[in-house]
């Protein structure tokens, strides 16, 4: 989902996005853990996060969203995979793997890498004495 709320799946590096998950459980689970990961073209692991304590009540489809305040990837093809795990992990719930295909368009001619690192930069002022 961009930042505005439309769904798509076509993104700029550094543009505001998120991740929709949506899960439906034929019965309770309580404190289970949903992780999301992301894997480039090559099906090399970018990154994972997981969010811990989810509860799904039986019978109803819930949504749970990751959110990008700046997407990190530059450009290339990456797959988002959608894990459910008992709390402390040993037992898989549930798996979607490839469960969204993102394509992600360069913004800066002079970036490289797989990665946006999206830092900010402190610079001395113009008279060369630093911060101050």
């Amino acid at each position: 989902i961009a930042g505005d709320g439309t769904p798509r799946d076509r993104f700029v590096e550094g543009e505001p996005m998120a991740l929709e998950v949506w899960l439906y459980a034929e019965q309770e689970v309580k404190d289970a853990s949903v992780t999301v990961g992301i894997r480039d073209a090559d099906d090399r692991p970018v990154g994972s996060q997981t969010l811990d304590g989810v509860c799904l009540s039986q019978g109803r489809l819930e949504r749970l969203r990751l959110n990008f305040p700046g997407l990190p990837m530059r450009e290339g093809r990456f797959y988002v995979d959608v894990g459910v795990t008992t709390a402390d992990r040993d037992v898989e719930l549930a798996l979607a793997e490839r469960a969204l295909e993102l394509s992600v368009f360069g913004s800066d001619a002079a970036g490289s890498g797989p990665m946006r690192l999206g830092g900010t930069w402190d610079v001395p002022h113009v008279d060369g004495t630093g911060d101050g």
